[in-house]
Order: C-alpha cells, then structure tokens, then sequence
C-alpha cells in the first residue's frame, strides 16, 4: 500500500490542486457576471430615477403653469407613469432587463409587491440603507437585482393624500382604493432593476466541470507517460550512476539493499555526495576569503585577465596605481596590453606566460591613467584552467624609487672615482700646461714681427686656457666645496638667470615663459651654486633648441612632502632613450667638439644633491626634455 502511495503521490497532489484552480476560476468568472449585471442595473435604475426627478422638479410644475385650472394629465404629470413608460421602450432596446416600481399597496395593479419586494421594502423600513443588491429567484429564473427606496415627499400628498382632493382624473382611472393617505417621509415603494444572470451561472459550471473533467483525464495521460519515460528511460541511467557513486562512496549501508531499489541507493549516495560537497564548499570559501583578503589588502597591485587580456578584476592598490575612479573603469579597458608604456615588450611578456605558463620578476614599463610611467616587476602565472576559460593573475611591484636609487648610487660612485682621478691628474697637467704657456709668451716676443707665427702661438695659447679651464673645473669637481648657505628665494635666483640669457633667446627666436608660484617658502642654500645650476640648464635648453623654440620655467610647493619643486622644460631635439642614464656622467656630451665639456650636469647634480635634492629628467626624442629639480624644504632650515 505504502509503495502504491509513493508512486501515485503526484496524482495525489494534482488532484486538489487541480480542484483548487477550477474553483478559483469558478469564483473569478462568477463574480465578473455579477459585477457586469451590477454595472447595468445601475445604470438603468440610475436612469429611472433621474426620469422621476425631471417630472417631479421640472415637468409637473410646468404644467401647472400652463393649465391654471388645476388639471392633471398622468401621461405628462405622473412619475410613476412616465417612468414606467420610458423604462418599458428602453426594455425594448435591452429585453433581458424588466423595471418595476413595486409598491405594497399601489395605485397601479402592475405595481404591486410580490413578496421578495416586500421584504425588500420592509429591510429598506428597518434600516437606513440606501440601495441594496442581491440575487433572487423570479420567475423560476435566477436574476441580479438592484432595489431603491422611494420616499413620499410633501408634494406627493396633492395626488397621494386624501383621495377626496385628488386630481379628478386620477381617480377616473385608478379608483379611490389605492395609493392614498401617504404621510412625508414614508416609504411608499421602491425603484427594482432586474437582469437574468442564471443561464450565464449554469454555462459557467459547465465549462468548470467540463475543464475539470478534461484536466483530470489529461493528469493521468501525463502521469502515465512520466511513469512510462521515467521506467524505460529514467531508470536505467539511474542504476547506471547509483553504480558509480556506489563505487565514490562506499559503505555498509549499500550491502543491506536490494539490487533493485535504485532510489534508495542514488538517495543514500546523493546524501553523502552532498555532505562532501558541503564540507569542500566550505573549504573553498574559506579559501576564497583568504585569497580575497590577501587580494583586497595587498599593498602591491594585483590583476587577473582572461586568455584574451580582458582585465577581470584588480584590487584597490591597483586601482590606485593606475589612477582608475573605481573598478567599473578599469575593467572597461580593452585589453591589458594599454597598461604598458611599451607595446612590443607587453606582446613578449604576454606570449612568454602563455608559453611558460608562468614569468618570474619581468621587469618592464607601465603607465597610469594620466600618462606617467612606473618601472615594475611582474611576477605573474596560470591561474584557473577549466574548459574553454583561462585565467591569469599577475603582482606588479612598483620598483620606480629603487631604480632612481640605483641610478643615484651609480652616479655618486662614478662622480666619485672622477674626483679621485681628476685630483691626481690635474696637478701634474697643469705644470705642463704653465709651462706650454710660458714659452708661448717667449716666443711671441721674440717673433713678434712674424705675423703668421702670432697667430699660430695665439691658438696654442687659447687652447692651453680652455685646457686649463677644464683642469679648474675638476679641481672644482673633485675638492669637497663650502657652500655659503643663507635663506633665498629661489624664484629670485631664476628671475636672475632669466635676465642674463634674455639677450641670447631674444636672437634665436626663443620665448621663455616663468610660472613662478609666490607661496614658495624661503630655501637655506648656496645662492651662487645654485645660480650655477640654473645657469648650466638653461644653457643646455639653449643648446637643444635649434631656432624657434620655448623654454617654461615652472615652481610650486607641495605641501604634502614639504618640498620645492622647479621644472624646465624645452621644446628642443630631445635625448635618445639609450643615453638618457648617462647624462649625468661626467665628459659625457652629445654637443660638437668646442661647445661642452661634459661636465655641467654632473656638477649641477652635484650641487643639488649636496642640498639634500633630486634632479629627474623626462625626454622624448623630437618633442623636447623637462628637468625637474626637488629641493626639501626640511632640509634648509
């Protein structure tokens, strides 16, 4: 019996669920019929009454008016006459509706009460209702009716008070039996509409059953082609996977089943499977919150991409690193590939960890959102291959302030091996070259007359003093320098500068332009060293410059980092990429033999780092060089 039941427990279940529907639907399409036979009888017994209204209120007294003898035409004068006689042609419009003003003793046989009207007439007496609907049984047809009480009014008394003063004619036709002796207030009858609504009802519960009947039969139908597929189609595969998880989990609870009670083994596995599942759902959770939380928290920036370098996600130190609003703009890149500066070296780099499957410490290029680029290692690897989807993660470390440091220590080292060399050597080169110069000097004398010879000896002494210039120079370079610190403003040293190259820009058609900050604080440092410095870059500009250029000068105070920053930018040739880390090397120059010694920005950098400063430099070949000099203001106090 138990087996009989679980197996026909859907037909169980979709029987009352199937007579619940039926009767839901019974009950909506019932109440729609009774609402539209509402909305009829409404709007006819509103149009009885309002016929009432203009007889009593407009009609009658115009008639009066015209017969001053009183006279009284029911045809013309009577509510109840007229009303009845336009009620009966809108019947012939609309012959399902009967009207009947309904009275318990009317003056009007057709108008009496049957006894549903009475007790109408007699609620309306004992309560203060107004209007009333229900259904109700007339003429062995089941009908919606709407009933209305009519009061006797004080002019009413003139045809329906004492039947001695009625209208003569009134009585002629209707008797003194009827309809008098009404007192104000009193209700006299009642205004009923009625439309038959009990074929429409009975047509109803047809259609139900006959739906009923027809959805029972089709539940069957269905319920046996559920049991055929599942028997022949179901089922088998179902012994086929209880076999297999049978064989995952294993445990005595399989050897006491039948080898037919394939539900209660896939149950019984499922169940276990389950609770797997659940416990490895509950790891991979706690692992993916791990993961996230070392994700969201690392201070380095973190990207996944798909195998088509879509960005899929990035975490806030990213966000941030590459000056992205918020996740949804980052994620709207096209690929990863606009993320570094270098487009060929982002193709290697993506072509590698598809091949290697994972890239340890590449270091190459990046750029923000606003254009400035970042120097990174990138460690990155296969993370998720499922299927046709594959996922990349790499970490970008931002190794920018490593590299300047790096670059700095070369540059100290390199400086500071010049200076040993160049204290050494000068000494000794410099005798040599007092002593070129003495005989110079002997033999213009004793030559004086030999133009030819003059001239000759007056190269040899012009190069013996740009020699000993450059030999000065390194003396400079390699001694360790007082610097005569007192508190300057270094817009003033620049306005200086400024003036003194005037002339010379004026000539090659080169504007300067100063955007000098006044809120810069006053910087404690060598006035002179660094006018020099000033001197040696603007001179450099200068030089880069062929003919018809600008050079901006720009300061500001950063507030943040306490610090003075001064730009120079030039619209001049630019420095190539692979030599722009030697700039600063000493003899190092790209000008023409005669017109550099290599040394002004070795000993401009000199200068600012005694001062506690940077020099940075951005190029780009053909568009122009920017120097920015970083002075601390904590530093010059």
């Amino acid at each position: 019996m138990l087996k009989i039941l679980r197996q026909s427990w859907l037909v169980i279940f979709l029987l009352p669920l199937a007579a619940s529907i039926c009767l839901f639907y019974y009950s909506y399409q019932r109440q729609q019929i009774i609402s539209q036979a509402s909305k009829e009888t409404e709007i006819f017994i509103a149009t009885a009454e309002a016929t009432r209204l203009y007889v009593k209120e407009v009609l009658r007294p115009k008639m009066y008016k015209i017969f001053s003898d009183e006279r009284f035409i029911p045809e013309a004068m009577s509510t109840s006459h007229v009303g009845r006689e336009i009620m009966k042609r809108i019947g012939k419009h609309f012959p399902y509706m009967e009207y009947k003003r309904a009275a318990i003793n009317p003056r009007n046989p057709l108008n009496k009460a049957d006894p549903v009207e009475i007790e109408i007439i007699d609620r309306f007496k004992n309560s203060k209702e107004k209007e009333l609907t229900q259904l109700v049984l007339r003429k062995g047809v089941m009908c919606f009716g709407r009933f209305r009480p009519i009061y006797a009014e004080k002019s009413c008394l003139k045809c329906h008070g004492d039947p001695a003063r009625a209208p003569k004619e009134l009585v002629e036709i209707y008797g003194k039996e009827g309809g008098y002796y009404y007192k104000p207030g009193q209700i006299v009858a009642i205004d009923a509409v009625y439309i038959p609504v009990g074929q429409a009802l009975a047509n109803l519960k047809k259609q139900v059953v006959s739906s009923f009947i027809f959805g029972i039969g089709l539940l069957f139908f269905l319920v046996f082609s559920i049991r055929l597929l599942l028997q022949y189609e179901f089922l088998p595969r179902l012994r086929k996977l209880s076999i297999y998880l049978g064989s995952i989990i294993p445990g005595e609870r399989f050897k006491n089943l039948s080898a037919d009670d394939n539900v209660e083994r896939i149950t019984s596995s499922l169940e276990d499977l389950a609770l797997e599942v659940k416990r490895a759902h509950r790891e991979l959770k706690k692992s993916e919150q791990k993961y996230r939380s070392l994700f969201e928290s690392s201070q380095d920036t973190i990207l996944m991409w798909d195998q088509s370098c879509k960005l899929v996600d990035i975490n806030p130190a990213g966000l941030k690193f590459f000056g992205f609003i918020n996740k949804e703009e980052a994620l709207s890149i096209e690929t990863i590939e606009q993320l570094f500066w270098d487009h060929q070296d982002a193709l290697k780099f993506i072509d590698k960890l598809k091949e290697k499957s994972q890239i340890k410490d590449w270091e190459t290029t990046v750029v923000n959102r606003e254009g400035k680029r970042f120097q990174v290692l990138v460690t990155a690897s296969k993370a998720i291959e499922i299927d046709r989807l594959i996922l990349y993660v790499g970490l970008f470390r931002d190794i920018t302030e490593k590299k300047l440091m790096e670059k700095h220590i070369i540059t100290t080292e390199k400086l500071a091996a010049v200076g040993q060399l160049a204290a050494g050597l000068a000494h000794e080169i410099n005798n040599s070259l007092s002593v070129i110069k003495c005989y110079a000097n002997l033999l213009a004398k004793s030559n004086s007359k030999d133009t030819q010879a003059l001239k000759d000896l007056e190269v040899i002494k012009k190069h013996v003093k740009l020699c000993q210039q450059i030999l000065q120079n390194l003396l400079n370079f390699s001694r360790p320098t007082e610097y005569k610190k007192d508190r300057v403003n270094i817009n003033d040293i620049i306005k200086e500068v400024a003036e003194l190259f005037a002339a010379r820009l004026k000539k090659r058609e080169i504007s300067l332009s100063l955007e000098l900050s006044p809120d810069l604080p006053e910087l404690f440092l060598d006035r002179d060293k660094m006018k020099q410095v000033f001197m040696n870059m603007f001179l450099n500009s200068l030089q880069a410059i062929d003919k018809k250029g600008e050079i901006i000068v720009s300061t500001y105070f950063d507030y943040l980092k306490n610090q003075v920053i001064i730009k120079i930018k030039d619209t001049g040739c630019g420095i190539p990429q692979t030599i722009i880390d030697k700039i600063f090397d000493p003899f190092f120059t790209t000008k023409a033999p005669g017109e550099g010694t290599g040394l002004g920005l070795s000993v401009s950098y000199g200068i600012v780092k005694d001062h506690g400063g940077q020099i940075l430099v951005e190029s780009q070949l053909g568009q122009g060089t920017t120097f920015t000099i970083i002075l601390p203001v904590e530093m010059t106090v």
